[in-house]
């Protein structure tokens, strides 16, 4: 099957199907799961500008040999630290183990497992980058689970596709072999929502919020036979208090009568200074983290005879604040990876050697061994006018050490100016001296 269409293949009652020409792994996945990422997609692609934040969950559902049916998700919670895209911090880890461990104890997902998991790219193409991977790799280790990679796009259909480890283990994340197109299912938004499909909106930004977001049941709490007061001989009155609330794991038993109205006065104290702080706290930094989510480093290609200038802002507080970048070239399918210390980071351009034409250049910049931006460019135009044959990587990297010599050479050759030019007016001072000294 080339592509997913809305054909029998594609499409059978509450279930599509997806299956990649000459590989045996067919992917079922529920219509109405599909409707609901994409809304939740679309949702967050619609944020803040340019690009908006990107979300991901964990896929569940069943498999056997050569199938994998999906059939509900949970959102993984996701404090955004590293800027609107979905790159997890040290909580959002810890949080993502969290909800699969209470995904395996839920008694509402009984007998669905985690099958893969989905993240959306808002600024990129569809592919699995190497923070994709890592957590592939860690987390959906297993040969049947598979990556659901969503593209939304602004007047345009959103673009979906599934990666799968083929046989030995292998990823393929360049592409997916198929990409179909994600589009409004009016028969699934006429249906009325399913039950769990609202959990996954709720805020995750609290790691803790995956025990709501399963569904988990609190628990009973014992209870102990009614005893006679010793000095009346009549049994207690009975008053009837809320039950008790699982927030977090955490039982929240409620308050005495004779305590019930102090303590109330004081949480609900508690609550307002705190929300109060906390108000003022994210209007303080809105600016900051706007700034921040939004910039780019304006990452570009141009074309001269042949050669491929890569630029990038380097006025940016990201590129000024970087420590080292990594270019990664695929030239016509054929991949070079190109390491930037950090004077080539803030250099702002490379020139490189295009061999075919369709380039695409993604950009990773890091700060303090933390990535902090990824950008995609990418050049399709005539084939190179040579007719030679494509250099080995040997030359490539001797040119990449050329490059790097001749920037540096280019600033000893600015510091030698500057010193020259100290010198001088050193002299010229000395000489002012002598003349003043004779007369």
């Amino acid at each position: 099957m080339n592509e997913l269409n809305d054909s029998i293949d594609g499409r059978s009652g509450d279930y599509g199907r997806w299956q990649a020409e000459g590989h045996a792994l067919i992917i079922e996945y529920s219509l109405q799961v599909l409707e609901e990422l994409r809304i939740q997609t679309e949702t967050g692609f619609q944020k803040i500008p340019h690009g908006g934040i990107e979300i991901g969950g964990v896929l569940l559902g069943k498999h056997e040999r050569g199938l994998v049916r999906i059939e509900e998700w949970r959102m993984i919670a996701c404090e955004h630290a590293l800027g609107p895209g979905f790159l997890l911090s040290e909580n959002d880890t810890a949080g993502l183990q969290l909800l699969l461990d209470v995904c395996a104890e839920s008694a509402e997902l009984d007998g669905l497992e985690p099958v893969g998991w989905f993240h959306t790219h808002n600024r990129s193409g569809i592919f699995l980058s190497e923070e994709d991977i890592a957590i592939h790799d860690h987390y959906f280790p297993k040969p049947w689970q598979v990556a659901l990679v969503l593209r939304p796009a602004k007047d345009q259909p959103m673009r979906a596709g599934f990666f799968f480890r083929e046989e030995g283990s292998q990823l393929r994340t360049d592409a997916p072999y198929v990409e179909f197109p994600v589009r409004p299912d009016t028969t699934q938004i006429m249906k009325p929502p399913r039950p769990s499909s609202a959990k996954p909106a709720m805020d995750p930004g609290c790691p803790k919020a995956v025990h709501a977001m399963v569904g988990a049941v609190p628990k009973e709490i014992p209870t102990r036979p009614l005893e006679t007061d010793p000095l009346t001989g009549r049994l207690p009155r009975i008053v009837q208090d809320p039950p008790a609330i699982n927030a977090g794991g955490v039982e929240l038993l409620p308050t005495t009568p004779e305590g019930r109205g102090g303590g109330l006065r004081w949480r609900v104290f508690i609550l307002v200074a705190a929300l109060g702080l906390l108000t003022a706290a994210v209007l303080i930094s809105r600016p900051y983290w706007l700034k921040r989510a939004t910039e780019t480093v304006a990452l570009r290609l141009e074309e001269v005879d042949d050669q491929l200038i890569i630029r990038w802002d380097h006025d940016t507080s990201i590129v000024r604040e970087a420590d080292s970048s990594l270019l990664l070239v695929i030239d016509g399918g054929v991949r070079r990876d190109i390491k930037l210390d950090r004077d080539l980071t803030h250099h702002g351009n490379v020139t490189y050697s295009r061999q075919s034409a369709d380039v695409e250049v993604r950009m990773t910049i890091f700060q303090n061994g933390a990535l902090t931006r990824h950008e995609i460019a990418r050049y399709l135009g005539a084939a190179p006018k040579r007719t030679a044959s494509p250099p080995p990587s040997d030359v490539d990297e001797e040119i990449t050490l050329l490059e790097e010599k001749r920037v540096k050479l280019r600033g000893d050759l600015r510091q030698e100016d500057a010193r020259t030019r100290k010198l001088r007016e050193e002299a010229r001072a000395l000489e002012r001296k002598k003349s003043t000294a004779r007369k």
